[in-house]
């Protein structure tokens, strides 16, 4: 009888733990299309919330870092990973390593930089880079891959608010004043030596970059403030940067604000959102044959817009929007998420796709 109670408590317990375990994130058994990242800086904490394709939420998990990412550098997905910054608490931006997130295996890996308060990081198959202004001084460090060797580039008197790699070549987006006029620059470096190859002034254009895309040899790359009056202004600009032959063609879109670039079959889109004032709602379709661009506007904001073969992804007010090509809503799901808390205040900074 002894045993017999032994063997059920022994049945029982199993049972508990299979549960638990079934239900568990630890068991890395969802399956997932989307991720969405939650954080804050009030605490060293974030939620990675997990979404499949129709949109329904499947897992999260916590991780002990707070401040990951921001609503003006989002994060990137390369080779089945994510790449984000967390800086940690508000008041301190302790952290210094970019977080790489495997997308498979759930693994994080931290590449330490040495730098706080990263402005922007890019990557590709060799290198990690991460880039932050201290003391009016802009640090651009290398990460080696294999071995996590640092290499350091230091720019004086200049502010790197964000950089993009493309094969051996390093673009970087860089702010300075001039006998109290500001400047903007695009410095081209060498990712082997980190020697800047070439510095092309872009003040004329104006400033805020936030992304770039290499299509057909030319690199297409936005600005969405005007530096040309006494009141930085909001801009237009869509540029066209012919590495051959280092000419620029500017473009001039139907609405302010161009943040986020992406390759759209054979056009680009171009989001046009405003990170500090949190607001934007439309889209630009721009042809790149022949210069034509179509708006595309939405009912609300479009934090961060991610592609899905000819579906659309948008994170924005709260919520994660599902479009096809045609622009017809799919599917929709509030992501705020329902942890109760007195103290600590959770917003999102961004989305990535498995």
């Amino acid at each position: 009888m002894l045993r017999r109670c032994l063997i059920l408590m022994i049945m029982a317990f199993l049972l508990i733990l299979l549960g638990c375990n079934n239900n568990s994130f630890n068991m890395k058994r969802i399956d997932y299309r989307y991720g969405v990242i939650e954080t804050t800086g009030q605490e060293n904490m974030s939620y990675l919330s997990f979404y499949d394709v129709n949109l329904e939420k499947v897992g999260e998990e916590k991780i002990k870092y707070g401040s990951m990412g921001d609503g003006f550098a989002l994060p990137i997905v390369f080779d089945k990973s994510m790449f984000i910054v967390p800086k940690g608490i508000y008041n301190q931006k302790e952290l210094t390593f970019i977080m790489e997130y495997d997308l498979d295996g759930f693994e994080i890996e931290k590449w330490d930089t040495g730098l706080q308060n990263m402005n922007s990081i890019t990557v590709n198959n060799d290198f990690i880079f991460g880039v932050n202004t201290m003391d009016f001084t802009s640090n651009i460090v290398k990460c080696n891959r294999k071995t996590k060797e640092l290499s350091k580039i230091q720019i004086p008197d200049t502010y790197i608010s964000y950089i993009e790699v493309y094969e051996n070549e390093l673009f970087a987006f860089g702010e300075s004043e001039d006998s109290g006029k500001m400047k903007t620059f695009l410095y081209i470096i060498d990712t082997n030596t980190l020697n800047i190859q070439k510095e092309i002034d872009i003040s004329h254009i104006g400033f805020g970059q936030y992304d770039t895309v290499i299509k057909n040899n030319k690199l297409y790359f936005t600005a969405s403030y005007s530096i040309d009056s006494i009141e930085n202004q909001p801009a237009n600009k869509l540029l066209e940067y012919n590495g051959k032959s280092g000419e620029i063609k500017t473009y001039n879109l139907k609405e302010n604000f161009p943040f986020q670039i992406l390759e759209y079959g054979d056009n680009l889109v171009i989001t046009h959102f405003d990170p500090v004032g949190v607001t934007g709602s439309t889209i630009s379709i721009f042809n790149i044959d022949d210069t034509s661009s179509e708006i595309i506007e939405f009912n609300h904001n479009i934090e961060h817009l991610d592609l899905d073969g000819d579906d659309i992804i948008i994170l924005g007010n709260g919520y994660l929007y599902r479009y096809n090509k045609e622009f017809s809503l799919m599917a929709s799901a509030p992501i705020t998420n329902t942890r109760k808390t007195d103290y600590y205040y959770y917003y999102t900074t961004g989305l990535f796709k498995r």
